[in-house]
Order: C-alpha cells, then sequence, then structure tokens
C-alpha cells in the first residue's frame, strides 16, 4: 500500500540521501542530509535547508548513517486517507 510506504521511515531510501551528523570541536551538533565530503571539508544541507560547509580541521566527529530524516506517521496520526488527500493536494500544485 502506497500511504504504508510513504509515511514509514524506512530504512531503504535512497543512497544518495546519507544522513549525515557533524560535531565541531566547539560543540555544536549539525544534523542533515550529506551533498559532498573530501579529504578537507564535509558539506551538507542542514535540517533548515541551508548548505553548510565545515571545515574538517574544525570538527571532532563525523557520523553517516544510511536512515531517512523524515519521521515516521503512524496511522494515528496521518490516516491512509488525510494521506491520500494530501498527496492530492500537492499534485495540484505542479
Amino acid at each position: 500500500m502506497p500511504a504504508i510506504t510513504v509515511a514509514a521511515s524506512t530504512p531503504g531510501h535512497a543512497p544518495s540521501s546519507d544522513t549525515v551528523t557533524v560535531v565541531t570541536k566547539t560543540g555544536e551538533t549539525v544534523r542533515g542530509v550529506s551533498k559532498n565530503e573530501d579529504t578537507f571539508s564535509v558539506q551538507m544541507i542542514d535540517m533548515r535547508q541551508q548548505l553548510r560547509v565545515f571545515l574538517k580541521k574544525d570538527v571532532a566527529s563525523v557520523k553517516h548513517e544510511h536512515v531517512s530524516l523524515m519521521p515516521a506517521y503512524p496511522e494515528d496520526q496521518l490516516s491512509a486517507e488525510k494521506l491520500r488527500d494530501l498527496v492530492g493536494y500537492l499534485e495540484g500544485l505542479e
């Protein structure tokens, strides 16, 4: 059922959507979607949809996880009917 696939936070999401958590040496923790990483930097889109670039010399740790940032919405919070209505509305915006 498509509603379950959309509503559930699935571990098998697209590999290009690698979740990354960066902790800076000053103690700031930033979580988001990895865009690029090289020897010197980590680039990501944070939870506020802002591009963030961290120099590795300023980073205490980088943790990559293959989990979705999309929260799961159980049936009691978002019924299949409400989800269909929402998807229909969003499709109408095109």
